[in-house]
């Protein structure tokens, strides 16, 4: 036998090894446990029938705290309530009796502001304080300021606050009941207790456009948020409803607000010299006026292989009154492709028919009849207009116009060069004949001049003599 001191803070368990009456005269049956506290004696001696089973501290609840206790005892039988739950709110004391448990031990109670809420569940049928009997299963809200301390009956799922939102951004709300989503604009807004966010996802392409646009590293989208997209001006945005399966066209400068069923149409568009399909992806596409340089490879008649670096100035045609005229910029996926291919084949079919020397010296001419071809009157038109997505194309450009072989190369630089001394000779021997011309020309108005001095010089002496005779 041992001695136990009792304090306030602590109790002893024991347990019983045979039926037997303890010392406090209370009688006790095999394996039965009970507690000795501070109020039944200050010290205790272990009786022969009694096993020490270990020392329980007493469990304090401050003011604002709850616990629940599992299988508590029932003061009426001292019995444990298998599968029962018991909820003890502070400010109080107590020992955990043998066969009792903390669920989840102490837990501050929930305090609520003025724009929180929780969300809560009923585990089994009850009524709460205001009278309102809910059914398992039930959700509903409770909202602040308050303090709240959930009964056993009740499980807190969440706790929601106020979302501000300003005129221009929003969120995605889902009805937990009919499932449908739905956006809210321009005001703070708490879901209610069948509603939850739901979380718009973007394919990679889109999320990083939209990153660049932010300019921020590390960027992380709020998926609950409404989609925003600064369309620049001059530019053009399509975005599909796939539940309508209708599209509209957004022209910038305007902020695309994406709807719960609608996806931005990406656009993968050609570039580098020469062009190159997928270089570009983008939301918006440009209208213009804008240029596209490509770099072809053409043969003349004579099988004079040449590239050719062209530069194609263009533009979207649309009626700012006609919304339908919009979505026929996006008719052909990529424009850019379309329109090089389409170019470099017209200037194919033209340079084949003709000589290296011809081409040489037309040219410009020839890429331009070319490409928008000839009025009724020999005149080459302005503009060449493609239907399938009013694009227009105004000029073009030729830029540079070099030999694929380098034989032909060299012997183009020899006869430009050529060129160049025949053409600089042609012109010294014409300055050269003029200032002869010139000279010759001088000469005569000076023999002229000398001339009439000279027979005015005579006229002059001859006077005189006239005089002397008289």
């Amino acid at each position: 036998m041992s001695s136990n001191i009792i304090t306030t803070q602590e109790a002893i368990h024991l347990r019983a090894s045979q039926k037997f009456t303890d010392v406090y005269g209370k009688e006790r049956k095999a394996g039965e446990e009970w507690l000795v506290t501070s109020e039944m004696a200050s010290y205790h001696i272990e009786d022969i029938y009694e096993e020490f089973v270990g020392v329980i501290p007493i469990t304090v609840l401050r003011k604002g705290q709850y616990c629940y206790v599992i299988d508590p005892v029932d003061p009426k039988t001292g019995k444990n309530k298998l599968g029962s739950k018991e909820l003890r709110k502070g400010e109080s004391s107590f020992f955990l009796q043998p066969g009792e448990a903390l669920d989840k031990g102490i837990r501050d109670a929930a305090i609520l502001q003025e724009d929180q809420a929780l969300l809560l569940t009923a585990n089994q049928k009850f009524s709460d304080e205001d009278g309102v009997e809910h059914q398992p299963g039930d959700r509903w809200m409770v909202y602040g300021p308050r303090i709240y301390i959930p009964p056993v009956e009740v499980e807190v799922v969440e706790s929601r606050s106020r979302m501000p939102l300003d005129k221009n951004e929003g969120v995605y709300v889902r009805d937990t009941k009919t499932g449908l989503v739905r956006c809210e604009f321009g005001k703070s807004y708490m879901l209610k207790a069948h509603e939850e966010y739901w979380l718009k996802d973007l394919s990679e392409v889109e999320e990083e456009i939209l990153t660049k646009q932010i300019d921020v590293p590390k960027y992380i989208r709020d998926k609950r948020k409404v989609i925003t997209y600064k369309c620049p001006f001059n530019q053009a945005v399509q975005v599909y409803d796939y539940k309508k399966k209708q599209s509209r066209v957004v022209l910038g400068p305007e902020l695309v607000l994406l709807a719960p069923d609608e996806q931005f149409t990406v656009s993968v568009l050609s570039g580098g010299k020469p062009k190159k399909p997928g270089v570009i992806k983008t939301i918006s596409v440009q209208l213009g006026p804008d240029f596209t340089t490509d770099i072809l490879v053409v043969e003349t008649s004579d099988h004079t292989r040449l590239k050719l670096q062209l530069s194609y100035n263009w533009y979207f045609k649309i009626n700012p009154e006609d919304p339908k005229s919009f979505s026929k910029i996006f008719e052909v996926k990529d424009f850019i492709a379309n329109l090089c291919l389409q170019m470099a084949s017209r200037v194919r079919a033209a340079v084949a028919t003709v000589t290296f020397d011809d081409f040489h010296k037309n040219s410009a001419r020839l890429i331009r009849k070319s490409i928008f071809g000839v009025d009724d009157k020999g005149k080459i038109k302005n503009e060449f207009f493609f239907p399938e997505n009013n694009l227009v194309v105004t000029n073009v450009d030729v830029q540079t116009v070099e030999p694929v072989d380098q034989r032909t190369f060299e012997n183009l630089q020899k006869a430009v060069t050529q060129a160049i001394e025949i053409s600089t000779q042609s012109l010294e021997a014409q300055y050269q004949y003029q200032a002869d011309m010139l000279q010759q020309q001088a000469q005569g108005q000076l023999q002229k001049i000398k001339i009439d001095y000279e027979a005015k010089a005579e006229v002059y002496f001859y006077c005189i003599y006239l005089l002397t005779l008289y």
